[in-house]
């Protein structure tokens, strides 16, 4: 399911996926439903004027016929908005019995049980649908028939007792040729993410409210890696790995761009330092970059000594961030390193224990270290402010790509060909959360304002979202 929050006209629309929901509305409404499929159309129907009318016709015709029938009580009349309807998904499903050090997730519970219920109140349900059923033909007449295709997807996935209950839903973008790869969190609050496949930087609410900005320059991004972050002044700074541009826009939509001074080097990743600049890799020129907010550039190449560790490779740095002891740390792929860089331009690298890692995003952990993804090795890798490196093997060794920390305490990664997204404890424990169903490649990730992770999607025409709810 997508969720969907654009304005509906008056009468509201059947949308594709109406015509798998809308059967199960009078079910709902009779409490006849288990407890999974309660969560999928309580979902649906969050996001869709049409099958909220329809339910509420149901609601009001049961409600006629227990007052006849006087049947066993069932769940009142709902109030739908997606913040309530999302709370309740995230609701756990009782996990079966798990090893409390444990927190691999468990398949999917299986549907709950019906309740029981007397002879009187079975025919009593049996005629009540049996009429509702009748009585849709009045209602399709009067608000219209549904559509069938599908689109867009919504999955829920339930772990072991230490593990959160997740939830994932897509939300559209404007355009089908959308191709996302950085995302972060604006200082208005909103998810800012970079389209490729548009060549723009996109604004989202945490209610799926997009705007769009186009970027002056045409075919300026990359269309596989990126970054955007906040910048000290206020604005998000962005790489423009085709344009070989470092851009700025305000949260009005103002947009600039400042040229790299040798006129390449793909800046991909990009980080506010501590010293009120903004640091970047430059991919091909084996540099890490530093604009100042008005736009002053200053290149660092990495040391030639450093090059031996691949015997002379051209270093090729790839993200970049802002570490907990004042500097910046940056992975390194072919150099197979992570390296460090002080802000007055001092370099140190350490090499990762796994050859030909491929070593992708890093972020800062709360545990006062940084996280990495090893993309050719799948693996995600811990590395101390001493230089010391841990390795944890990622199941099924999908191509881990973009990290973040969680608001759980936890670090949560993107798998881009296991069409998942993973979390590791602290500890290394490693859990994974697959799209039931569909091929999604996931980029980059974010903590949103919402407690919620944001994603981004390679050529998927959407932003994803993940929520859960843990057992802390």
């Amino acid at each position: 399911m997508s969720a969907n929050h654009a304005n509906h006209a008056t009468p509201p629309a059947p949308k594709p996926l109406c015509a798998v929901y809308e059967p199960l509305l009078p079910l709902l409404s009779l409490g006849e439903l288990a407890a999974g499929e309660e969560q999928s159309v309580l979902i649906h129907a969050a996001t869709c004027d049409w099958c909220q009318r329809r339910l509420a016709d149901y609601d009001s015709l049961r409600e006629l016929l227990r007052q006849s029938a006087a049947p066993q009580p069932l769940s009142a009349s709902r109030s739908l908005t997606l913040e309530n309807i999302m709370s309740a998904a995230d609701q756990p499903v009782s996990p079966p019995p798990a090893d409390p050090n444990s927190i691999a997730p468990a398949p999917v519970p299986p549907s709950a049980p019906r309740r029981p219920r007397g002879r009187f109140a079975g025919f009593a349900a049996l005629a009540a649908a049996l009429l509702i059923a009748v009585l849709a033909g009045a209602v399709f007449v009067a608000h219209g028939l549904p559509n069938g295709a599908s689109a867009g997807r919504s999955s829920t996935a339930t772990a072991q007792a230490q593990s959160p209950h997740v939830t994932i839903s897509g939300f559209p973008l404007p355009s089908q040729e959308s191709s996302t790869t950085g995302i972060t969190v604006g200082p208005d609050h909103n998810l800012w993410f970079i389209d490729a496949g548009t060549n723009a930087i996109g604004r989202m609410t945490s209610s799926g409210q997009v705007t769009e900005f186009p970027l002056p320059s045409p075919s300026s991004c990359d269309l596989h890696e990126g970054a955007i972050t906040v910048g000290p002044d206020g604005a998000l700074w962005f790489t423009e790995g085709l344009g070989n541009r470092i851009g700025r826009i305000t949260t009005d939509g103002k947009l600039t761009e400042y040229p790299l001074p040798h006129g390449s080097g793909r800046p991909l990743g990009i980080a506010a330092g501590p010293d009120g600049a903004l640091w970047f890799t430059e991919n091909t020129a084996g540099s890490i970059g530093r604009i100042t907010t008005s736009g002053r550039i200053t290149g660092y190449p990495i040391p030639v000594e450093i090059e031996s560790f691949s015997g002379n490779i051209l270093p090729t740095p790839v993200d970049i961030t802002a570490g907990p002891d004042g500097a910046l740390w940056f992975t390194d792929a072919t150099v197979n390193s992570i390296g460090r860089i002080t802000t007055g331009g001092s370099f140190i690298e350490y090499r990762i224990p796994t050859a030909q890692s491929g070593p992708e995003d890093i972020t800062a952990g709360p545990d006062g270290a940084l996280w990495f993804t090893e993309k050719n090795a799948a693996k995600i890798g811990r590395i101390t402010t001493t230089g010391a490196i841990t390795e944890y093997a990622v199941p099924g060794g999908d191509q881990p790509q973009g990290i973040t920390a969680g608001p759980d305490g936890a670090l949560w990664f993107t798998e881009f060909a296991g069409h998942q997204i993973g979390r590791i404890m602290l500890q290394g424990t490693i859990a994974q959360f697959p799209f039931p169903g569909v091929e999604i490649s996931p980029v980059s990730l974010v903590a949103g304002p919402d407690g919620a992770l944001w994603f981004t999607e390679y050529a998927n025409g959407e932003i994803g979202r993940l929520s859960m709810r843990h057992p802390y």
